[in-house]
C-alpha cells in the first residue's frame, strides 16, 4: 500500500502486473503520470534540467544525432517522421502506393529516373493523396498551381500551335 502524504493525494495502484515495481508500487510509467498530475513543478523541473543538459553538452549530442541520421535506420526514421506529417501515412502505407503503382508515375508511366524516392501527390484543400508521382509531374502540376482549366489551355495552346 502506497505511503501518506498529506501534500499530495494517494495514486490509484498501478495496473501492470508484470513490471517492476518502484516508488509508493507504482511502475516507472505510472509513477511519472501520476507525479505530473500532483506536481505542478515537476514539468517545469524536468524541462529546465533538461534544458541545462542540453547546453552543458550541445556538440556531443549533435554529433550523435548526426551519426545516427547517416545510418540506414535514421534515415527510415527521418523518412517516416516526414509522411506522417505532411500527408498522414507511414513508410509502409508509402511503400504500399508504390508497389501498387509498380514504381512507376502516375501520370507519365515512367520508372523514377532520380535516386529520390517518388514524390506524393495530393489534393491540398482536401489534403487526400492522389498517387506517386516523378519529380518533372510533380513540378509540371505545381507549375499549373492544380488547376485543370490552365492545364486543358496549355494543351490546346501545343495543339493549335502545331508543336505536337
Amino acid at each position: 500500500m502506497p505511503a501518506k502524504n498529506k501534500k499530495w493525494k494517494n495514486p490509484k495502484p498501478c495496473q501492470h502486473r508484470n513490471r517492476k515495481r518502484n516508488c509508493r508500487g507504482m511502475c516507472r510509467q505510472c509513477y511519472t503520470s501520476w507525479l505530473r498530475e500532483v506536481n505542478l513543478d515537476y514539468r517545469k523541473n524536468q524541462d529546465e534540467n533538461k534544458a541545462k543538459y542540453y547546453r552543458k553538452n550541445r556538440k556531443k549530442l549533435l554529433s550523435l544525432a548526426k551519426k545516427r541520421a547517416k545510418t540506414l535506420h535514421g534515415k527510415r526514421i527521418k523518412s517516416n517522421a516526414q509522411l506522417r506529417h505532411k500527408f498522414g501515412i507511414d513508410l509502409d502505407g508509402y511503400n504500399k502506393r508504390k508497389r501498387k503503382q509498380k514504381n512507376r508515375c502516375k501520370i507519365c508511366g515512367r520508372r523514377n529516373q532520380r535516386k529520390t524516392r517518388l514524390h506524393v501527390d495530393h489534393n491540398h484543400k482536401t489534403g487526400k493523396i492522389r498517387g506517386l508521382l516523378c519529380f518533372e509531374c510533380n513540378a509540371g502540376l505545381g507549375k499549373f498551381m492544380d488547376d485543370p482549366i490552365l492545364m486543358l489551355r496549355a494543351i490546346l495552346y501545343l495543339l493549335l500551335e502545331g508543336e505536337i
